[in-house]
């Protein structure tokens, strides 16, 4: 009854150029209520009418600080670590050179010793040399051999860190 009164006074006035469609009765009709899982109910803490209180923003803040240090706490770790590591291998392999060449080793020389490519250059002639040794007893030489692995082992291990965390600037 509306609507007929409304296109009749609009047809009537001249403002109507003719390019509105005419009104559809389903834009009228009422919405479906909200189900009661798209909205908690307003008693709720998080509820529609009640504002968020200051204590919970305030905790929810430090809730996100404490797990972004934590989370540094672990990355540092794992820093210091790698460092640790990285510093005994090339000191146990400097170690090793320096008896070999007969000299006292200093607490304080605990630098980057070799390339990657001396590395594998070295670990190949190692290989070699142990497929040349198999059967022979525990000797010094096999000794040395073992601090060798060591030092491979570390090298090796301070490489993952440094690929697996990519935050380390120490590659030779």
């Amino acid at each position: 009854m509306f609507q007929a009164a409304a296109a009749s006074s609009s047809a009537g006035s001249g403002d109507d150029d003719g390019n509105h469609p005419p009104p559809s009765p389903s834009h009228l009709l009422p919405l479906p209520p909200p189900s009661p899982s798209e909205f908690p109910p307003p008693s709720s803490p998080s509820g529609l009418l009640s504002p968020p209180s200051p204590y919970n923003v305030i905790q929810q803040a430090e809730e996100e600080r404490k797990k972004i240090q934590q989370r540094e706490d672990t990355r540092l770790e794992f820093l210091k670590k790698t460092v640790e590591m990285k510093n005994e291998s090339q000191y146990w392999f400097k170690k090793w050179e320096m008896k070999q060449q007969g000299e006292e080793v200093s607490e304080l020389e605990r630098a980057p010793m070799m390339t990657e490519e001396e590395l594998e250059i070295w670990a190949k002639e190692e290989e070699e040399e142990a497929e040349a040794k198999d059967g022979k007893v525990w000797d010094i030489e096999e000794k040395i051999s073992y601090w060798e692995e060591q030092h491979v082992h570390f090298v090796m291990e301070s490489k993952y860190w440094e690929l697996r965390y990519e935050y380390l600037g120490l590659s030779d």
